[in-house]
């Protein structure tokens, strides 16, 4: 009879166990916040700091969008969490650039100190080399960050990461750049992060990795908005933490696309490398390494003495112009 006892009571354990843990999946209901907030005020400002930098923004130019060095005219970093004047900041990282009307606009994350929780916040410049920080303008209840933003058919969009929902949200700006709607959900139901979408012979692809940061997948759609479908050799990228974490947006280059990967082994955002896709369709992948030599890479000193690990490259009157993210720790 213990026996038996013993064995209905592990078996219902189990079941608990896991019946337990498809509730907190689903509806969010484990005190993560409540453990943040713990574990920020035994930690004090210094909790985000230990794992993550503190990362800063800074400013790359070059002829060649694969050859970009530190801009002579701007002061780097041209952005810190010192600059966020809205709300108390641990760091500010993954930078998107878009030119528009002779203005530019850097879109990037905010690490919120007050609830361990990224939001996106813009700055702007009339010459990409001096900024002024404007606002946050997306908090949404959950992590945000990698504010991957374009412009198609004369309207802006923004496919932040958030996985922490897993999945993909589209946004679109109904007053640019600082109102943003929610559009819908291009992709659901899994760990999607820095999702990265770019257009290329007329076709929408998307570029992910996991939490792991040792996959890459790509998925398709002859439209924006809906009909993404995973491609037929995912992951295109197994076991590589090295080269499988996107960097940053795609560029064309000499008409073929440009992937940065965000080198996270041995340890997060160490630099970045650039490949070069020679073969993309819905059944088939290829790319190269561009050169041994990492497009950026930790200087040794200053705000990026330990690593670096995004880029977005956009074309400037007489130049690429680069923003870029690097930590000194």
């Amino acid at each position: 009879m213990l026996r038996k006892t013993s064995l209905f009571l592990a078996i219902f354990t189990l079941l608990l166990g896991a019946g337990y843990g498809l509730v907190v999946a689903k509806f969010k209901i484990f005190p993560y916040a409540a453990l943040n907030s713990a574990w920020d005020a035994v930690m004090g400002d210094n909790a985000n700091m230990l794992q993550t930098g503190p990362w800063t923004i800074g400013i790359y130019e070059g002829t060649d969008p694969l050859d970009i060095r530190p801009t002579e005219g701007a002061r780097n970093p041209v952005l810190t969490e010192d600059d966020v004047t809205d709300i108390k900041a641990a760091f500010v990282a993954d930078p998107f650039l878009l030119r528009e009307d002779d203005q530019y606009y850097m879109f990037f994350e905010i690490l919120n100190q007050a609830n361990n929780q990224g939001d996106i916040g813009y700055a702007k410049s009339t010459d990409g080399l001096d900024w002024e920080y404007g606002q946050v303008i997306l908090d949404e209840d959950f992590h945000l960050s990698y504010p991957n933003v374009f412009k198609w058919n004369d309207e802006h969009y923004m496919v932040p990461e958030s996985h922490e929902v897993s999945s993909v949200r589209l946004y679109k700006a109904s007053d640019f750049p600082v109102a943003w709607e929610y559009v819908g959900d291009l992709l659901a139901g899994y760990l999607f992060v820095d999702p990265t979408v770019f257009y290329f012979d007329d076709m929408w692809w998307m570029f992910s990795t996991t939490p792991r940061n040792d996959v890459l997948n790509i998925h398709f759609s002859e439209q924006l908005e809906s009909g993404w479908t995973p491609h037929t050799m995912n992951p295109i990228i197994r076991d590589d933490a090295n080269i499988s974490r996107p960097g940053g947006g795609v560029i064309i280059r000499n008409g073929r696309p440009i992937r940065f990967a965000q080198d996270a082994d041995p340890e997060y955002g160490i630099q970045v490398r650039a490949f070069e896709i020679t073969d993309l369709s819905p059944t088939s992948y290829a790319e190269v390494l561009i050169a041994d030599d990492p497009v950026l890479a930790p200087s040794g000193e200053g705000w990026n003495a330990a690593g670096m690990h995004h880029v977005s490259i956009i074309q400037a009157p007489g130049r690429h112009l680069a923003a870029v993210d690097g930590r000194d720790r």
